[in-house]
């Protein structure tokens, strides 16, 4: 399937499903020269780091292509988990979630022992861009059935007919 194609099915898609964002196409990048030339870099194009959740939601509400290397990122989780450094030690003594958001220490450690990776040195970031008007062939497409950052997203690689690797 071609990108005019993805992009006409991607405006099916949200009229059959009544989606209230844009779903997202998703490509891990290999090395720079993948980045999309009409991608946003949040360090270099704004001056300050996004978390890859909000990058996420730039594309799918405002229609931004995002590029996110190791240095655009505010949250290491997801610089860990897509394998573009690895996990230092105080990280995986749980001290990324504890006290915040984990009850002891012992249970910040295992959720980031717990934590999904991909092999490290494979990628040096991610692109994410609405569906509807990505200029890339992607990776993974993503389309969240309610409000934001709800955590419900599911795969459209069965609607859109590409043989997608599951980022998790």
């Amino acid at each position: 399937m071609n990108l005019k194609d993805i992009h006409e099915k991607s405006e099916e898609l949200m009229n059959l499903l009544r989606l209230k964002s844009f779903p997202l196409a998703v490509k891990m990048l290999e090395d720079e020269k993948s980045i999309p030339s009409e991608a946003k870099r949040p360090m270099r194009d704004w001056g300050y780091h996004l978390d890859l959740c909000q990058a996420f939601s730039m594309s799918r509400w405002e229609e931004k292509t995002i590029a996110m290397l190791k240095k655009d990122m505010w949250c290491f989780e997801p610089v860990v988990g897509y394998g573009l450094a690895e996990p230092p030690e105080d990280f995986l003594k749980g001290n990324n979630r504890y006290p915040f958001s984990a009850m002891s220490q012992k249970a910040g450690e295992k959720w980031a022992t717990s934590l999904p990776k991909m092999r490290g040195g494979q990628y040096v970031g991610i692109v994410s861009a609405s569906l509807r008007k990505c200029t890339f062939e992607f990776f993974k497409t993503m389309y969240f059935r309610t409000g934001c950052n709800d955590g419900l997203c599911r795969s459209l690689s069965n609607y859109s007919n590409i043989n997608c690797e599951e980022l998790y």
